[in-house]
């Protein structure tokens, strides 16, 4: 169901039959359920498809909703996102590994030594900033435990986001809470390059 609505609001947008200025105006009266909603069903559609881009969603509900339901709403969005990619790879019958890396030819690398694919693979893999949505297939091709892969990536991905989460709510770099989540991204991201270096790319 959520991937039908997710499918459904994505042809809204890119036809522009639903604009940002519709959201705005749902989330300001009385339909604020609604635009939750749709924002949801966007994120399953990123689960789906690089077309749509996960900052912008992220800002989006920053911009529409004050700061602790932005938060609450864009970590359940990123738990969605994460999960749809998962379960397309977890179910594909019809692919193997390497037919589906052919698709994601920046993920070869890091994927021919994925035996041992378990939390921190997932963690130290989502902290490189590669595509949400291509991880999420390989990860779940590769039949990694749901709850390890959904545990590490949004652990990984989650400062990134509170960072364009903070930011987007007040258009400003004034709020302490963003430069300190910003240096704990940066040393997250640092250390996924190490690992990499060392565990991945050996």
């Amino acid at each position: 169901l959520m991937l039908l609505c997710a499918a459904v609001m994505g042809i809204l947008f890119l036809t522009g039959k639903l604009t940002m200025d519709d959201l705005l105006s749902l989330a300001q009266g009385r339909s604020r359920l609604i635009t939750i909603l749709i924002l949801w069903a966007l994120y399953a559609l990123k689960g789906l498809t690089a077309v749509i881009l996960f900052d912008v969603l992220v800002l989006a509900v920053a911009a529409l909703f004050p700061l602790p339901d932005a938060i609450a709403i864009n970590c359940i969005g990123l738990a969605l996102c994460l999960s749809v990619s998962y379960f397309i790879g977890r179910f594909s019958k019809n692919r193997s590994l390497e037919q589906r890396l052919e698709k994601y030819p920046k993920l070869r690398c890091y994927f021919h030594n994925a035996t041992d694919a378990g939390f921190f693979f997932c963690f130290f893999l989502h902290t490189l900033n590669l595509s949400l949505e291509a991880q999420g297939v390989v990860l779940g091709l590769l039949r990694v435990p749901f709850w390890k892969y959904l545990l590490g990536s949004f652990l990984a991905v989650v400062p990134g986001m509170l960072c364009f989460t903070i930011f987007g709510n007040a258009w400003n770099f004034q709020n302490p809470a963003f430069w300190v989540i910003l240096a704990l991204n940066a040393c997250m991201i640092a250390g996924g390059v190490v690992y990499a270096k060392k565990r991945i790319l050996r």
